[in-house]
């Protein structure tokens, strides 16, 4: 089978499973270079044609300039690579979207690979509906959220591919005291690990432009005298460049902030050396679950969503003077942490299925179930 996949670095996981149940998998070539690099596998190098005229837009929507290319570039890799399956990672930004349904339109079955766990950027409803025949869910979270919703989506529950790291890792307690002995922390000083997710126009911050860093950073000060703790900033990865870094340091240096340390990158590290997960809601809530780690989520608007995750394993923050007692319970208020403990084994199954480091196979076999259905129609 001949699989487009457009899809990024934290989808390599899937990328190899495709291949190691024997398809071929394409990418646009810059893709194709970095997985191969990383992957050591055949990924094959799609190239578009970027001769075609470019479509007249009014100023503020010049994204659509490049859509014919995309277009005559989807029809062109489908037909000369015999493409049996198209899988993204969202089918969201009008890239991908228009990439979805023009193979829809030439009768390739297409397969969204939820990039979130949480729902992140929906609150309390939909900015758009899914163009994929599948999407294939972390948990059974995604799919009763998009219908209560109503979304019409086709959701089948597999778990999320770029969490199988976690169950397929071995001695993580060794690769712990290794990460803090790299930097220098002693093994029994509480970390907490402040994971910032992606910001834009239509997230849970439009309307509140102090995003609660501030907030993070104030209990983290008042804890530093009680309990020694040290703090872990870590930028969502897309927006975790050097000059975002060095913004965020000087921020805290100039505020007088200490026993800190800003790290960009994946979340392995810094979840490695956890003891407390303070975000917003953020995939890294449900890796933290993962590794038994207990969460204070926080989102400081007038209305939210926290019914949908209620009772998952997560202290649920909506007011910037709960976040420090919050925090402070889950460090060192023993009920707090066993109460935490029990619902965090409902939350690993709700948000990521069974946890077992084989999602990325059961994504294959529903690719596969579903192309041998409509080549047999």
């Amino acid at each position: 089978m001949n699989i487009l996949a457009l899809l990024r670095q934290e989808n390599a996981s899937l990328i190899s499973d495709m291949c190691e149940a024997g398809h071929q998998v394409f990418c646009i070539r810059d893709a194709a270079v970095h997985f191969r690099k990383l992957l050591n596998l055949p990924i094959q190098p799609v190239d578009f044609d970027e001769n075609h005229a470019v479509m007249d837009m009014p100023a503020g929507f010049e994204f659509g300039e490049t859509m014919p290319m995309i277009i005559d570039g989807i029809k062109d890799c489908i037909r000369d690579n015999k493409i049996d399956a198209m899988v993204t990672w969202t089918d969201a930004p009008p890239d991908q979207r228009v990439s979805i349904l023009t193979a829809r339109h030439m009768g390739v079955p297409t397969f969204e690979i939820t990039h979130g766990a949480t729902n992140t950027y929906r609150q309390g409803h939909f900015e758009y509906e899914s163009y994929v025949d599948y999407v294939l869910a972390p948990g059974q979270h995604e799919a009763d959220f998009r219908k209560f919703y109503g979304s019409n989506a086709n959701v089948v529950v597999t778990g999320k591919p770029s969490f199988d790291w976690i169950t397929q890792s071995e001695n993580l307690k060794f690769s712990r005291n290794e990460a803090r002995a790299q930097f220098g922390i002693d093994e029994r000083r509480p970390v907490i690990v402040h994971a910032m997710t992606w910001r834009h126009p239509f997230s849970v911050w439009e309307r509140d432009r102090d995003w609660g860093d501030k907030a993070v950073i104030e209990a983290h000060m008042n804890l530093l005298p009680i309990c020694n703790t040290f703090l872990i900033i870590k930028p969502h990865y897309s927006q975790g460049n050097k000059e975002y870094a060095n913004h965020i340091r000087n921020y805290c240096e100039t505020a007088g902030v200490t026993d800190f340390a800003v790290m960009t990158g994946g979340p392995i590290v810094p979840l490695t050396m956890a003891d407390l997960v303070v975000t917003h809601k953020s995939s890294i809530i449900v890796e933290a679950f993962l590794l038994d780690l207990p969460v204070v989520m926080f989102e400081f608007r007038e209305r939210n969503d926290f019914s949908w995750f209620d009772g998952y394993g997560a202290e649920l923050v909506a007011d910037r003077g709960e976040l420090y007692p919050a925090m402070a319970r889950c460090l060192l208020d023993r009920e707090t942490k066993e109460r935490l403990a029990v619902e965090r084994a409902r939350g690993r199954e709700y948000f990521n299925y069974k946890c077992d480091g084989d999602a990325g196979k059961r994504c294959v076999e529903v690719i596969e179930k579903a192309v041998a259905e409509r080549q047999a129609a």
